[in-house]
């Protein structure tokens, strides 16, 4: 196991990983949607797919004159009165550790009641921060099935780890199904139960994610 996980680690794996992910994470997502949707038209249920990727033109539809609590809560059940939409919208903020900074000092500034109350607009955001109220757009869906492509690609490291842990909260507190693809060990690790690996194009193991991590039968 040792061996493997520094196999795993070195340039030539990962980069045969990575193609091989790249590959296949379309064609799956496809074959996946593709079959939720005559699953429901079959069975007269109805269920909500989302597909969340570092890879999307989907963040271009958010108006740059979108506020935080707009590009966010419109997202969130339509039921929810105008308190208890902020309200979820400034705890979404702070749970993905979405921060403000100084471009002079790099010091942080401001608070996510702060930018909520002051109006922050998606437009003043980096393009890392666009990606993070991007994903959090995605989680307030809370929708039925979560694809996740390379999810955390343009996040800094101190935010991945949180949206990780929202990720697995998500699927405890709502019965969420998520595939999750990616190149990245510690990533799947947090957030599998099952593990797929995929080589060349094709899937070469399968099974608990644990048992796959500690004890690869595949090369």
């Amino acid at each position: 196991a040792k061996e493997w996980r520094r196999a795993a680690a070195s340039a030539s794996l990962q980069q045969l990983a990575l193609l091989g992910a790249c590959v296949a994470a379309t064609l799956i997502s496809v074959l996946l949607l593709l079959f939720w949707r005559h699953t429901a038209s079959r069975s007269g249920i109805r269920h909500k797919v989302v597909h969340c990727t570092s890879e999307t033109s989907d963040k271009e539809a958010i108006r740059e004159s979108s506020t935080l609590e707009a590009a966010i809560g419109s997202c969130l059940p339509k039921r929810l009165g105008k308190e208890e939409r902020e309200r979820l919208v400034i705890a979404m903020l702070k749970a993905a550790n979405f921060q403000m900074y100084n471009q002079e000092t790099g010091n942080p500034v401001g608070s996510p009641e702060e930018y909520v109350r002051d109006g922050l607009r998606y437009g003043q955001l980096s393009g890392g921060q666009k990606h993070l109220i991007y994903i959090l757009r995605c989680f307030a869906q809370r929708p039925d099935v979560l694809l996740c492509d390379e999810l955390l690609g343009g996040l800094d490291a101190l935010r991945q780890p949180r949206v990780l842990h929202m990720l697995v909260r998500l699927m405890r507190e709502t019965g969420a199904a998520v595939l999750y693809i990616s190149t990245e060990l510690h990533q799947i690790s947090l957030v599998s139960d099952s593990l797929g690996f995929v080589s060349g194009g094709r899937m070469v193991e399968l099974g608990r994610a644990s048992d796959v991590l500690d004890s690869p039968k595949h090369p």
